[in-house]
Order: C-alpha cells, then sequence, then structure tokens
C-alpha cells in the first residue's frame, strides 16, 4: 500500500523530472500515471497522475474518478501480461484490445489519448506497478527500439522513486517508534515511580493517627502528583497523534476541536483556508499540540464558551490562531500557562517547526494564540 506521503512524492516525480514542466515528454507523452501492485489483495491502485503537465488529485479530481477505486488483478489478462511476460502494452485506441479496461478506452479516448503504452515497474523481478504513458492522435508512435527503450528507463525511475519513498516512510516510522520507545520509557521511569510515590504518601497519612503527620503527607503528596502531571503533560506534548500520523493536520484538529465542543455549552469550530500542501511532520506536529494546549488553557482557565480555531496558507507561510471568548484576558492565560510550563512549551514546540508563538488579548475579552510558520518550498 501507497500512504499519501509516497503518492505526493510519486506525483513529484513526475512532475519535477522533467525540466519547463515538460514531464514524461522525454518518450513523447503528453500525460503519465503510476499504477502500484498490492500483492496481497490483488489489486491496482493509481497513486500518481500528471495530465498535460498538472498534478491530478485521484481522491478529489473528476478526473480520476475512473481510477479512483482499486483494480482488481485476478482474471486481468493486461496486468497478467506485464506481470509474467514483463513487456510494454501498447494500446491503441482507434483499434481497442479485448485485454484493455473498459473504464481506460472511454477515459483516453475523453481525453483524446490515441495510444497508451503500459510500462512494466519490475523490483528484483517482480512487477510492482506499471507506468501508463499517454500519446494524443497528433502523435506518430512507432515500435521503434529508441521509443521502448525510454518508456523502460522511465519505468525504472518510477521504481527508483517508489523505492525511495517507501524507504523514507520506513524511515519516518522507525524514528516514531524509537521516539515512542523512549518516551514509554520515561513514562515507566517518571510517571510510575512518582505515582508509587503517591501511593505510599497516602497510605501513611491513611494509617497516621495525628493531623500534623496527616497534613506531611497531604504536602507531599501535592507536591508529588504537581511533579507528576508536570511530567504527564511533557511526555504526552511529546508523542505524535496516531490520527496525525494517518490522516494529516486536518483530520486530527477536526477530531480534537469536535471532542471538545459540548451541543448546548460550548462551540467549538474549525476554520480552515486554502491548501495545506507540502507540511513536514516537525510542522504538523508543532501545529497540532499548540492548538491541543490552546484548546485546554482556553476551556480550563478562562471559562471559554466559544472557541474558534483558524487554520490557512499564504504567502508561504501557515498560520494557525485559536480565538476564545472567555472571561480571562490574556495576561491571566498568560500568568497560569507560566507557572504550568505551558507557555515555555508551547513557544518551544513551535520553535521545533521553524515558527514564532504570541499570545493576546481579544476584544471585548477573550484571548488569541497564534502561531505562524515558513512553509517548506513545493
Amino acid at each position: 500500500m501507497v500512504t499519501s506521503f509516497q503518492r505526493e512524492h510519486l506525483s513529484r516525480y513526475l512532475d519535477v523530472h522533467r525540466p519547463g514542466g515538460a514531464s514524461i515528454n522525454a518518450a513523447g507523452a503528453v500525460s503519465g500515471a503510476v499504477f502500484i501492485h498490492d500483492a496481497a489483495k490483488q489489486t491496482l491502485s493509481a497513486e500518481a497522475f500528471i495530465m498535460r503537465g498538472a498534478v491530478v488529485n485521484v481522491a478529489t479530481d473528476p478526473l480520476g474518478a475512473a481510477f479512483r477505486a482499486p483494480r482488481s488483478t485476478a482474471d486481468d489478462p493486461a496486468w497478467g501480461a506485464m506481470a509474467v511476460d514483463k513487456k510494454v502494452l501498447w494500446m491503441d485506441y482507434d483499434n481497442p484490445s479485448p485485454i484493455d479496461w473498459p473504464e481506460a478506452l472511454q477515459f483516453h479516448r475523453a481525453l483524446g489519448h490515441r495510444y497508451v503504452a503500459d510500462v512494466p515497474m519490475i523490483y528484483r523481478g517482480t512487477a510492482i506497478g506499471f507506468l501508463g504513458l499517454c500519446f494524443d492522435k497528433s502523435a506518430e508512435l512507432s515500435l521503434d527500439e529508441n521509443t521502448l527503450e525510454v518508456a523502460q528507463v522511465l519505468a525504472q525511475q518510477a521504481v527508483l522513486a517508489v523505492r525511495l519513498t517507501r524507504l523514507a516512510e520506513d524511515a519516518r516510522t522507525a524514528a516514531l517508534d524509537v521516539e515512542r520507545g523512549r518516551v514509554a520509557g520515561e513514562i515507566h521511569d517518571g510517571l510510575a515511580q512518582g505515582f508509587t510515590a503517591i501511593l505510599m504518601q497516602a497510605r501513611a497519612a491513611l494509617l497516621s493517627d495525628e493531623d500534623s503527620h496527616r497534613h506531611l503527607f497531604l504536602r507531599r503528596i501535592e507536591a508529588l502528583a504537581a511533579d507528576g502531571v508536570s511530567e504527564a503533560r511533557r511526555s504526552v506534548f511529546a508523542l505524535r497523534s496516531v490520527t496525525l500520523e494517518a490522516d494529516g493536520l486536518i483530520a486530527a484538529l477536526t477530531r480534537l476541536v469536535d471532542n471538545c465542543a459540548i451541543t448546548g455549552q460550548i462551540d467549538c469550530q474549525l476554520q480552515s483556508h486554502g491548501p495545506l500542501l507540502h507540511l513536514t511532520p516537525a510542522l504538523e506536529d508543532s501545529a497540532y499540540r499548540i492548538v491541543q494546549e490552546s484548546l485546554q488553557n482556553a476551556l480550563k482557565y478562562a471559562d471559554a464558551r466559544t472557541i474558534v480555531v483558524h487554520v490557512g496558507a499564504t504567502q508561504g507561510q501557515l498560520t494557525v490562531t485559536v480565538d476564545d471568548d472567555g472571561t480571562g484576558i490574556a495576561e491571566d492565560i498568560i500568568s497560569q500557562a507560566r507557572e504550568r510550563g505551558g507557555l515555555r512549551a508551547m513557544r518551544e514546540r513551535a520553535a521545533t517547526g521553524g515558527g514564532v508563538l504570541t499570545v493576546t488579548r481579544v476584544q471585548p475579552h477573550g484571548t488569541r494564540v497564534s502561531v505562524s510558520y515558513p512553509l517548506p518550498p513545493p
């Protein structure tokens, strides 16, 4: 299965490896696509599309509708020919082949494609997918060695792109596992031991007959609990959200905001403006945790009834703001945050994504937490 991270890089592979946006024109093609085979499910999925110089989002663009659903390769003669024979399939849509996909025939004719070359992508002797190269009716296509060689070179470049993106994804997963293991160790060494100490002090307080001793134990419990809460907040702040990892920033924020809303009591909204492209994991982590902390501050310390989270990308900047109508003013929230170390943690978190955090007053009352990040180049 190809993840959204890999899909983005496949699209960029098709798009950037051609001067002046002249794509897969190295083979004289006007459009191209990468299909990846899932051996376990026996399906082919369209993972990257370039149509006449433009990247097509298969999941949302009407142009990608024909290939949106994975296609079964069981008893598929076209895939069988590519996977077994490892040869290029040439399709002429003025003289359609009986082994071609019906939806492909309709799709290519609608776009004015006369010919399609389906080039198997081979890795260690196994077909992992194919590169489809589309040629319009003006193309003078002939099955000469040069055309075939260029098509096969492009397919091998696509294989390399797939392998590189999978290696990058594996590296991200491995790094995440290491980080989770580190945090788990900290939780065991810090939180578990802290709560064990709290239990011991609580039991001592219950067994004590003297009020002065009981008060001493209770003060120790309070101090230990405060340390435990701080440690828990720090550890949780270091973890990457599972939703964020799987679905991206907007999906994770949507769930976070929905969980904060209480019908008839607290109105919590998310407003997103513009496409959020090329966000790094560090930037997504940073933005998500700052919103999470800001929502908690607004609900716990400001007695807010309306909270609006804005997320937008313009002029090379990602801006995230959290506005609340709480009774506390910004200085109160800042004071509370400083006491708990939350403000420092948020500023440090903003810095990990290259951002700058500000906390200001909103008229007539309320607080705005805002963070701006420079977006990485596309």
